[in-house]
C-alpha cells in the first residue's frame, strides 16, 4: 500500500463551525431588504446553496444579487463567532509539515474561504483551495493531476 499523498478536508462544519457568523451575516443582510430571517429558519436552510435558501424565504430573485453582495460585505464583521477546529487544523498542519498535499472542498466561493483561513492565519496550510463547483468539475481527474 502506498502513503497518503494528500487530504481533501470540508470547510462549513468541518474546518470551521460558521453557522453563527453566516447566520448573522445574512440575517442583516436580508433585513436591508425587508426580510426577516430567524435562527430557526436558518437551521433548516443551512447548507443549501444562496439560491435554495432564497427559495424557502420566497426571495423574488430580482434582489437576490443585492442581498448577496450584502452579505459578502457583511460577513467579516462576523467572523467573531467563527470556530476552529484545533484538532483537524493540527492534524493538516503535520501532515503538510511531512510533505502530505492538502485541500479544502467546500461550496463555499473562494474569497470566502480565503478570508476565513486568514482571520485564522491558516491560509498557509492549504496547498490547493477549490470550491465545490469547479472541484467536482475536474472530478474525473486523478487527485494527484489535481494537485
Amino acid at each position: 500500500m502506498g502513503r497518503i499523498r494528500a487530504i481533501i478536508t470540508d470547510f462549513d462544519g468541518t474546518l470551521v463551525n460558521t453557522f453563527k457568523a453566516n447566520y448573522y451575516a445574512y440575517k442583516e443582510a436580508f433585513i436591508q431588504y425587508g426580510y426577516e430571517l430567524t435562527e430557526e429558519q436558518y437551521k433548516e436552510c443551512f447548507g443549501l446553496r444562496f439560491d435554495g435558501l432564497c427559495d424557502k424565504l420566497n426571495v423574488p430573485k430580482e434582489i437576490r444579487d443585492d442581498i448577496k453582495k450584502e452579505k459578502k460585505e457583511s460577513y467579516p464583521k462576523f467572523f467573531s463567532w467563527l470556530e476552529l477546529n484545533e484538532s483537524l487544523m493540527k492534524f493538516i498542519a503535520y501532515s503538510k509539515a511531512i510533505g502530505i498535499k492538502t485541500c479544502i472542498a467546500s461550496t463555499a466561493s473562494k474569497e470566502n474561504l480565503y478570508n476565513v483561513l486568514n482571520h485564522f492565519d491558516s491560509k498557509q496550510l492549504y496547498f490547493y483551495v477549490k470550491n465545490a463547483i469547479m472541484f467536482f468539475q475536474f472530478a474525473t481527474l486523478t487527485i494527484e493531476a489535481s494537485f
